[in-house]
């Protein structure tokens, strides 16, 4: 049996009956062929039965039992060859197959599944693809736009005309640096600063990390002892 054969020290699968209806052993290093696909040596047996050699019951042997492997020409409706019995067996014995084109296929259409959209349903969709291509449009544009303190500091060297403020104050006596020989009032001229536009922030805000998610677990710490037994 092929049991008591692969319990063999040496087990080189040769009948059809080694492989049980499987493929061929990877780790058993010899020239395998599960239900005699690619034998040489069937065709080397026919031809010494053709001549009449001594070994032609062991072909005819050979050849029932590759035989069995061979699975019977069906013909479908049309009177064509279906070969839909080489998929549909084995492992696929209790599924089903889809092999030709014909079961692909729907059935018949509803009316109102392939009738045309009325002008509302265009104008609808025609704007809901227009809001979606604008909301993408906008967000590859936001990219190329400057933000920040680049368009802060830009501001700043615009309309400096406007800007520009003239204070008229009197100085206190007691004030440091205090001169009395000048004008009792004075006049100042206020000018925004200029910045650089593409200067780098000078405050960089960092998140702070959230807290954690549950509650901490209290650490049990022992009663203090002391150091000396005095």
């Amino acid at each position: 049996p092929p049991e008591e054969r692969r319990r063999q020290k040496l087990f080189v699968p040769r009948s059809l009956a080694d492989f049980e209806d499987g493929g061929a052993y990877p780790e058993i290093h010899v020239a395998q062929y599960p239900r005699h696909m690619g034998n040489p040596h069937l065709k080397k047996k026919a031809k010494a039965s053709a001549a009449g050699g001594a070994s032609t019951a062991m072909v005819r042997g050979a050849q029932s039992t590759a035989s069995k492997a061979i699975i019977n020409v069906e013909v479908d409706a049309n009177g064509e060859v279906s070969y839909d019995a080489i998929v549909k067996g084995g492992t696929n014995a209790d599924k089903k197959v889809y092999s030709r084109l014909e079961d692909m296929k729907g059935g018949e259409a509803k009316q109102e599944d392939i009738a045309l959209p009325t002008e509302e349903e265009e104008q609808a969709e025609a704007e809901k693809t227009q809001a979606a291509l604008q909301a993408l449009l906008s967000s590859k544009t936001a990219l190329d736009k400057p933000k920040g303190s680049a368009l802060q500091n830009a501001s700043t060297s615009q309309n400096i005309e406007e800007k520009t403020q003239f204070i008229r104050y009197t100085p206190r006596e007691d004030a440091p640096g205090y001169n009395a020989a000048a004008a009792p009032q004075r006049v100042i001229q206020m000018v925004p600063a200029q910045l650089d536009p593409m200067m780098p922030p000078k405050h960089k805000h960092i998140k702070a990390p959230s807290g954690p998610a549950e509650d901490p677990v209290p650490v049990l710490h022992a009663p203090p002892t002391k150091l000396t037994k005095e």
